[in-house]
C-alpha cells in the first residue's frame, strides 16, 4: 500500500458497507492507537510473536460482533468498571 495507509483503506470501506468487515493487526496497544483505528473496523488484535491463529477472531468480525485481543479487552472493562463506580 505505498499511497494509502491500513487506516485510510478501512476507513474508506466503512464507507462502503455499515457494518465492519475489517480487522486492525498491529504491533500497538496504547488506547489512543486502539479507538482511533476501531471507529471503523469490527475489531482490533494485537500481534504476537506466539499468535498462530487469526481465524477465530476474523469469524467474530464476519458474524457482526466486535472484537478486541485479550490484553484490551481487560483494559477497557477495568476502564468500564472504574466510570461505573464513580471513580
Amino acid at each position: 500500500m505505498p499511497r494509502l495507509s491500513g487506516m485510510e483503506i478501512t476507513r474508506r470501506a466503512a464507507n462502503i458497507t455499515p457494518t465492519p468487515v475489517s480487522i486492525i493487526l498491529s504491533i500497538y496497544a496504547d488506547e489512543a492507537h486502539v479507538w482511533r483505528h476501531s471507529k471503523w473496523s469490527g475489531g482490533y488484535a494485537l500481534k504476537r510473536r506466539r499468535t498462530r491463529r487469526l481465524d477465530p477472531r476474523l469469524h467474530e468480525v464476519a458474524a457482526g460482533r466486535r472484537y478486541l485481543s485479550p490484553p484490551l479487552s481487560e483494559r477497557a472493562i477495568e476502564a468500564y468498571a472504574k466510570r461505573a463506580a464513580g471513580k
